[in-house]
């Protein structure tokens, strides 16, 4: 993500990634992006904050997430990106999924 900044803004080293609600109320501190060319960030410099992460949710559902500048920032926060969690397929599931490919090849469990 590159922000924008205004003239002779100088962007902060690093973003807050936080897991807010619908209302933008933030729920929980989930990790920090960079623009210093480690933990993921590709360039050093070049603007853009990245990081590589894995987020693992236990619920299914939406997550909203949403960029802030300092930890302690803490007004209603604007979504930035919204991730609908689905629900992980049981080994039963998955089982019954092979077997229906095993027994009729192009056909899947939702065509009948």
């Amino acid at each position: 993500m590159k922000p924008k900044a205004a003239a002779g803004v100088k962007l902060p080293s690093k973003l807050f990634l936080v897991k807010v609600d619908a209302d933008g109320k933030r729920l929980e501190d989930i990790t920090f992006i960079t623009d210093d060319g480690t933990l993921g960030d590709m360039h050093a410099g070049d603007g853009y904050y990245s990081r590589k992460l894995k987020l693992i949710e236990r619920e299914a559902g939406m997550m909203r997430l949403a960029l802030i500048s300092t930890e302690k920032d803490s007004d209603k926060l604007e979504p930035l990106i919204s991730l609908e969690v689905m629900r992980r397929p049981s080994f039963l599931q998955i089982l019954q999924e092979v077997w229906i490919k095993i027994r009729h090849p192009g056909v899947t469990k939702n065509d009948g």
